[in-house]
């Protein structure tokens, strides 16, 4: 008769594999409740909470690992895995290293160890590693994903970014059904090239390919909404704290540059308020705007229902739930003028200004920069076309 413990664990490999890690986590955790230092379950509740966000619920079986299993590169790599989700780079490198030690021709720990610099913002260090991982897998997908990557760190221009483009359509061309490298695809257009339509598609590819992928669901709400130049003017706040944020990390990393800061302190100083201003006065429709286009498709996508109210609230006709917020956004601000002792004309007049200022300044940026992809685009095109093409003898 088969023991039931090896029954269960070849089940648990088969959700793994099918990368349901819901399911994978609840069975997991059950089978824990009969067998506490099955190993293979503790490894399946780590992969399956770092799949699903919740990394810092993985510790406890993290520690079971490490403890049972020292000498086990697998332990260390899922221990490094776990670090990094968590965001302690430090500390992610030391188990890369152990497990380094037990398998030192392992490429995926070169490719792990590329990560964990990446977050440490030590990008040379990162092509360095990801150099030694492609060594020894030159065709990995996910090897030449992180490599095109690093190259968009160092080289951020259109020319490269369509270099990029064709960089990834040739790894998709031997692997067609990997997510990432059409995750990858989906952000070069929309963050580098200006084009969300072509980003779109490549989201929803890499969604249909792994459903459960999170940052694909979010960057294909981000291209649908961002066909709209009214939405790229909401969304001014959420660049800015992101760039700050980035700025922040790479201080981190490289302290020297808080020379930079001191020297241009007043414009430091200026961008901090034209931030909290931009933020005050956009971020509220910004987040009503991207809930009234896409909270629909969110249901769709998979994602997890919206509450009772919302639910109720999106069966009102879209007309309507705009108008509705149209005016309590605008009896929201003639409170806050009244409040603040401000004529309600004079802060409507200022208001207005100050919107049609931002949505001028990003109609121009965008279609400008459209053009200037395109211009690029037609070039290499053209170049291409002159490349002398050698026929066999």
């Amino acid at each position: 008769m088969d023991d039931p413990e090896q029954v269960t664990l070849a089940r648990l490999d088969v959700i793994a594999d099918s990368g349901n890690f819901e399911r994978l986590l609840e069975l997991s955790l059950d089978h824990l409740q009969s067998y506490p230092d099955s190993i293979d379950a503790h490894d399946h509740c780590v992969v399956s909470y770092i799949h699903l966000d919740e990394s810092r619920k993985a510790r406890p079986h993290i520690d079971f690992l490490l403890k049972t299993s020292p000498e086990d590169s697998r332990a260390q790599q899922l221990a490094a895995s776990f670090y990094i989700n968590i965001n302690h780079s430090a500390k992610a490198i030391q188990h890369i290293d152990e497990a380094l030690r037990i398998s030192p021709d392992n490429a995926f720990y070169h490719y792990l160890r590329s990560h964990a610099f990446i977050l440490k913002g030590q990008f040379k260090w990162a092509d360095f590693e990801i150099h030694q991982a492609l060594s020894i897998e030159p065709d990995n997908p996910d090897f030449i994903n992180l490599k095109i990557f690093l190259d968009s760190c160092s080289n951020d221009s259109t020319d490269a970014a369509w270099e990029r483009i064709d960089q990834l359509k040739n790894a998709l061309s031997h692997s067609p059904e990997n997510a990432e490298l059409h995750f990858s695809l989906g952000q070069t257009y929309l963050l580098e090239l200006e084009n969300p339509k072509l980003a779109e598609s490549s989201f929803r590819t890499s969604l249909s390919i792994d459903p459960a992928s999170r940052q694909a669901q979010k960057f294909l709400f981000q291209s649908i909404a961002r066909i709209s130049i009214f939405y790229r003017t909401l969304s001014i706040p959420q660049g800015a704290w992101q760039s700050t944020f980035g700025s922040v990390k790479t201080l981190k990393a490289e302290p020297w540059r808080a020379v930079l800061f001191l020297i241009f302190f007043k414009v430091a100083i200026s961008y901090l308020v034209w931030m909290l201003a931009v933020t005050v006065v956009f971020y509220l429709p910004c987040k009503v705007y991207e809930w009234l286009l896409v909270s629909d498709l969110a249901v769709s996508s998979g994602i997890k229902p919206l509450r009772y109210l919302k639910i109720k609230l999106r069966r009102i006709p879209l007309a309507i739930r705009v108008l509705l917020f149209c005016s309590l956004f605008t009896a929201l601000w003639f409170y806050l003028f009244r409040l603040a002792g401000i004529n309600p004309e004079t802060g409507f007049k200022f208001l207005t200004a100050f919107v049609i200022i931002h949505f001028v300044g990003i109609a121009i940026f965008h279609w400008s920069k459209r053009a200037r992809v395109a211009l690029i685009r037609r070039k290499r095109e053209k170049s291409k076309a002159k490349t002398p093409v050698l026929e066999s003898m």
